[in-house]
């Protein structure tokens, strides 16, 4: 049996490198180079509440460690699409993912952009009829299913959020 090295991991078949030991000291480790500014101020709140750890504070420090290690998390330079500052709409991507189950790319690119230009809303999807919504998703396959969670989950949205 093979033993690990010490202070190596593995997740998912993947080395990395244990950063325990470091989050666990007190002070921040020693570097050359300018300091890490964090993008954002953590809450002074706890960010799992009715849990008493993390607290903000080790929260805080991990990101520290975490930033002066892999370096600060900067915005995609790909840009962004339809305009937003986030990207995507996370429904497209939500329906996205559906169309992509068991097809290839090309017909699940195929399958959005029917479905989009068949409904200019989210809302349109929902109240449409199944069948209507199984025409538009028909060159992904498996529309009955699809279009079947596409509108459970988009009135699932509406309900909770409306």
């Amino acid at each position: 049996m093979k033993r690990k090295p010490a202070g190596v991991a593995f997740s998912h078949g993947i080395r990395v490198r244990r950063l325990a030991k470091v989050v666990a000291a007190k002070g921040a480790t020693k570097r050359s180079g300018p300091p890490v500014r964090t993008s954002q101020p953590m809450s002074v709140a706890s960010p799992f509440a009715g849990f008493p750890r993390p607290s903000a504070a080790e929260i805080t420090r991990f990101h520290t460690v975490l930033a002066k290690h892999y370096g600060e998390r900067r915005q995609s330079k790909r840009g962004t699409q339809r305009g937003t500052q986030r990207g995507p709409e996370i429904l497209d991507t939500v329906v996205g993912t559906i169309l992509s189950q068991n097809t290839t790319n090309t017909n699940s690119y195929k399958a959005f952009g029917q479905l989009k230009q068949r409904f200019p809303t989210w809302d349109a999807v929902r109240t449409a009829r199944p069948a209507a919504v199984q025409r538009a998703i028909k060159c992904g396959g498996l529309a009955p299913k699809k279009s079947q969670w596409i509108q459970h989950i988009l009135r699932t949205v509406y309900k909770e959020y409306k």
